[in-house]
């Protein structure tokens, strides 16, 4: 899945508040928001810097995705990252019309999807009311909470065997056999959403140190991405 580039993409969560006026006394309202940023590093081919991996971000509503294209389609004369760039771009498309959940951000983009490939996915969105992370994760991309330095939950991975994920696409599995996922999330939580070009690349605790450095020195998501 996607050897020749990894991708990271992180979630800066920040408390903030916002006093309603009401008459006394007074009620002030705890919410979070977030900060996001993403980062390529192609590793073979510089002049694909996307490689097969594609992701879309987006501010309000507060959710955020990525898909890894499978490269086995490369053997049969198709481009392993086309579906996956469609795929999130219908995604990005499904969220801008109104609110959506993570699960049915990836059947609605599934549906309008009509390039040749399959892809793994992940969808998360941030329900700031309620302190949750909500996600939709589809084969082996995913993601990390940090939490003071260290790993505070990790999404699980769907496989049928070893390298063999579940993917969408063309076959029996679609977004309908994601995994739904429900996550606590705290304020100066970071969330590190990837591939495997990621995962399996870096052990999480090397995430962690990195996440811990950065904010130790100050750093946003921009930096941390990189």
């Amino acid at each position: 899945m996607a050897p020749t580039m990894k991708m990271k993409l992180i979630r800066l969560l920040r408390k903030t508040r916002k006093a309603l006026h009401l008459s006394p006394p007074t009620a002030v309202e705890s919410k979070l928001t977030w900060r996001a940023a993403s980062h390529y590093i192609p590793k073979e081919n510089p002049s694909r810097p996307l490689g097969e991996d594609s992701h879309f971000i987006s501010a309000d509503p507060p959710i955020i995705g990525v898909a890894d294209g499978v490269g086995g389609w490369s053997a049969r004369g198709v481009d392993a990252g086309e579906y996956a760039r469609e795929l999130m771009t219908h995604a990005a498309r499904a969220v801008a019309r109104g609110p959506i959940g993570p699960k049915n951000v990836l059947l609605k983009a599934h549906s309008k999807t009509k390039s040749r490939g399959s892809s793994t996915a992940c969808v998360a969105a941030l329900d700031r009311r309620n302190n949750i992370l909500r996600a939709a994760n589809l084969g082996d991309s995913g993601f990390v909470v940090v939490r003071g330095g260290r790993i505070a939950y990790a999404s699980p991975v769907q496989v049928h065997e070893f390298i063999c994920p579940y993917q969408m696409g063309e076959g029996n599995v679609g977004p309908q056999h994601a995994d739904e996922l429900v996550v606590g999330v705290e304020a100066g939580d970071v969330v590190v959403m990837g591939t495997t070009g990621l995962f399996d690349n870096v052990f999480q605790w090397d995430i962690a140190a990195v996440v811990a450095e950065c904010l130790g020195n100050g750093e946003g998501p921009e930096a941390a991405a990189r």
